[in-house]
């Protein structure tokens, strides 16, 4: 089983909506985590509180539906108010993913 970094897969160039696809029946977790534009947010490591970076999420978590991914852990690596970090990016996985398993 895998568990895949979606921010650090982007930063090796790879497409974290394709790259999911590759796992066929074997991702259990995806951590859900954003970066920010290029040249930003460097005392946070370069990384954006998740629904508030460069990542396609209308895009990924599709994907990541279709992948059944049972776990979605939100992580940020190197944040400044790390309980906004969760509390955002829950409420913005929480909005994305209602609304994608209504279609």
């Amino acid at each position: 089983m895998a568990e895949l970094d979606l921010a650090w897969i982007a930063r090796g160039g790879f497409d974290p909506a394709e790259y999911v696809t590759r796992f066929d029946g074997r991702l259990f977790a995806v951590h859900a985590k954003d970066n920010a534009p290029e040249g930003t947010a460097e005392e946070e490591g370069g990384f954006a509180t998740l629904g508030e970076g460069v990542l396609d999420w209308d895009a990924i978590l599709p994907a990541i539906e279709a992948a059944d991914v049972e776990w979605y852990i939100i992580e940020h690596d190197m944040p400044l108010d790390a309980e906004a970090v969760i509390t955002e990016g829950n409420s913005f996985l929480e909005e994305k993913l209602t609304a994608l398993r209504e279609e």
